[in-house]
C-alpha cells in the first residue's frame, strides 16, 4: 500500500523544517556574536603601530558602523522591534573610540597619515549616539589650539550627534557644548561660524536661542 501524503509530510517535511529552524537560529546568533568580535578586533587593529593594519581596522570599522546605521534606519522605518543594542549606542564601543581619538590628539605627529587617522576617528565618533561620552572629546578636538581643518571636522561631528538626538525627540542641552558653540559664532572664520550656528540650532537652551536671534 503506497504511503499517504500526510505520512510523507510527517516523515520528511516536518523534520526538515525543524532542522532548518535550528540551523537558522544558530546562524543568527553566530552572526551576532561575530559582529561583536569584529568591532573589537577592528579597534585593536586601529591602535596598531603598523599603518597598514591600522587602516585595515579603520576600513572594517567604518563598514560596520555604516551597515549598522543602515539596519537601524530600516528597522525604524518598518517599525520592527529589536532587542539588540544598536552599534551606535554601544557604550563600550563609544568608550573605545573616544579613548582612541583622545590618544591620537595627544600625539605630536603632524604628517598626512596622522591627519587622515584623526579625520576618520572624528567621523567614527560622530556615528555614536552617546552624547555624554563623545561630546567632551569632540569639544577638545575643536579647541582653539587645533588646526582649522580639525576644528571643522569636529564641529560637523558635533552637529551630527546633536542632530540625531533632536530627531529622536531627546535634544541634548549640554551647557559646555552650547557655550563653546556660541564662542565659535564669534570667530573670524566664516566656515566655523556657519557650522557652529547649524549645530546651535539643535539646542533649546535660552543662551543658544538668544544668540541665534
Amino acid at each position: 500500500e503506497p504511503p499517504s501524503a500526510g505520512f510523507i509530510v510527517q516523515l520528511f517535511v516536518v523534520p526538515a523544517l525543524i532542522v532548518a529552524a535550528v540551523i537558522g537560529v544558530y546562524l543568527l546568533f553566530g552572526r551576532l556574536a561575530s559582529t561583536q568580535v569584529d568591532w573589537r578586533e577592528r579597534v585593536v587593529d586601529l591602535r596598531h603601530s603598523n599603518p597598514h593594519t591600522r587602516w585595515r581596522g579603520a576600513n572594517g570599522l567604518a563598514q560596520l558602523l555604516q551597515g549598522a546605521s543602515a539596519q537601524q534606519r530600516l528597522a525604524s522605518a518598518s517599525g520592527a522591534a529589536t532587542d539588540a543594542t544598536p552599534l551606535s549606542r554601544d557604550p563600550e564601543l563609544a568608550a573605545e573610540l573616544t579613548a582612541a581619538l583622545t590618544a591620537e590628539l595627544r600625539r605630536p605627529e603632524s604628517d598626512e597619515d596622522h591627519r587622515q587617522l584623526l579625520e576618520f576617528l572624528v567621523k567614527a565618533v560622530a556615528w555614536m549616539d552617546q552624547p555624554d561620552a563623545v561630546l567632551p572629546v569632540l569639544r577638545s578636538a575643536a579647541s582653539v589650539d587645533r588646526p582649522d581643518w580639525l576644528r571643522q571636522q569636529s564641529l560637523i561631528a558635533i552637529g551630527m550627534v546633536l542632530g540625531r538626538a533632536h530627531e529622536r525627540g531627546i535634544p541634548v542641552n549640554d551647557t559646555p557644548t552650547t557655550t563653546d558653540l556660541i564662542e565659535f559664532t564669534r570667530v573670524d572664520s566664516g566656515v566655523l561660524r556657519h557650522l557652529a550656528t547649524y549645530a546651535l540650532g539643535f539646542s533649546t537652551q535660552p543662551p543658544a536661542q538668544e544668540r541665534l536671534l
